[in-house]
């Protein structure tokens, strides 16, 4: 038997407006039933801070599909609980079915508080400090990982890993405690980083992102793993305010796994044929140029409740293809899927019905799926499904860059 104990905790008031609309007039609070026992196994718990109730979370199974420690940002947090947990309780004897089940407990004292903002160097500039990796050693290190690892854990100060040109085969993780990192990269044509795995989407990542605060500028991430059946993933991005510009992203299906947090893509390129931009992520790329390179969906965006706020935007991007295929604009990973096109160029290889339903038949009316300004020959509407949203204007200006990512101005902020 697993012994039990109860917390109670009262959402943040930045939270109380959705609090209220799920719980009726409030502050009420919210209780969860902790179970202090952890699952065993090949992949054992770890740790997921939800900064806003100073708590830690312990994930047996994520329902994203990963086992790494992911950090939160408050908003995050508020609906990352209620997604996973079903409402009040979560029972976890009779061995049944463990994917709705949280481990809560309280942090211990030495867990590290999250990093809003990063702090500038000493002499003026936004960064502090700037390390070299070239593979042939004429810089402090020859690979990216080494590079990342010498960086302090908990580091609050905006550190530059100067990725000189080259290919560097390997796979690179920025892990939870060392936010404030910007990687970049001469050009995306010179600088590549690649990786050949497959299969378990949270382990196959060349590049995988936990922590807020990070920039990458002028580096290919690549799987070359793309024999297309299986996931391979070139990128996951768990954390909060991260940023790609000029950067490209190689793969066949799932190639950007856009997991949690508010990211920002300017200027990238995306190749891909299956799900290939996919996640829970709250996303605005701009000026992008998406290139289907087989028969399949370009995104699979996960809004799994209506209160949620996550989706994924395209402003002024491009989609092309090979000749040949054709790829639905985006399904529905999730019953709410939110995901807009706006002022893009759409080729020919956009499928006539522009979406689906996927796994939700029948509930269409929750997603929002909608095409804004589009121009090309696939951005004829004529055949698109007839529940494709119609947006007025003041629900487009939710969609905008600044109200959808940028409203505490932190785009501004990084060391570009």
């Amino acid at each position: 038997m697993e012994r039990r104990r109860y917390y109670h905790f009262l959402l943040p008031k930045s939270e109380e407006e959705q609090q209220q609309k799920l719980y009726g007039d409030g502050p009420r609070p919210l209780s969860f039933d902790v179970v202090s026992k952890n699952r065993s196994g090949d992949h054992p718990p770890e740790t997921l801070p939800l900064f806003p109730w100073d708590l830690k979370v312990e994930l047996p199974l994520n329902q994203i599909g990963g086992y790494g420690p992911i950090e939160l940002s408050p908003e995050q947090a508020f609906d990352y609980v209620l997604k996973h947990w079903d409402a009040g309780t979560v029972s976890t004897e009779g061995g049944g079915e463990e994917k709705f089940k949280i481990h809560l407990h309280w942090k211990q004292k030495n867990v590290r508080k999250q990093v809003s903002d990063c702090k500038p160097g000493n002499s003026g500039s936004k960064v502090a400090v700037t390390v070299v990796v070239d593979h042939s050693g004429m810089g402090n290190f020859k690979r990216i990982q080494e590079a990342i690892d010498s960086v302090p854990a908990n580091n609050d100060r905006w550190i530059k890993v100067q990725i000189n040109p080259g290919t560097y085969t390997e796979q690179v993780t920025i892990p939870i405690d060392k936010p404030c990192i910007f990687l970049g990269g001469q050009d995306s044509s010179l600088t590549t980083i690649t990786y050949n795995a497959h299969e378990r989407t949270d382990l196959s990542a060349t590049f995988a992102s936990r922590p807020t605060n990070i920039v990458a500028k002028g580096i290919t991430f690549q799987n070359s793993f793309n024999r297309g059946v299986v996931p391979a993933v070139s990128a996951v991005i768990y954390g909060d305010k991260t940023a790609f510009y000029n950067c490209a992203f190689l793969g066949f299906q799932d190639t950007i796994w856009d997991a949690l947090g508010r990211h920002y893509f300017s200027n990238c390129y995306i190749e891909g044929a299956v799900d290939f931009i996919f996640g829970d992520g709250k996303s605005f790329y701009e000026g992008c140029s998406i290139n289907v390179i087989g028969d399949g969906f370009i995104t699979a965006q996960g809004r799994e409740f209506p209160f949620e706020t996550n989706g994924f935007v395209f402003s002024n991007c491009t989609v092309t293809g090979l000749q040949g295929f054709q790829a639905y604009l985006g399904r529905a990973y999730r019953p709410y899927a939110t995901v807009i096109f706006q002022t893009s160029f759409l080729s020919e290889v956009v499928h006539p019905l522009g979406w689906d339903a996927w796994q939700y038949p029948g509930q269409e009316s929750n997603f929002t799926f909608a095409e804004i300004d589009c121009k090309g020959p696939g951005s004829d509407t004529s055949k698109r499904v007839p529940w494709e949203k119609k947006l007025d204007g003041n629900q487009l200006e939710k969609f905008s860059r600044s109200s959808f990512i940028d409203r505490d101005g932190w785009l501004a902020k990084l060391p570009l």
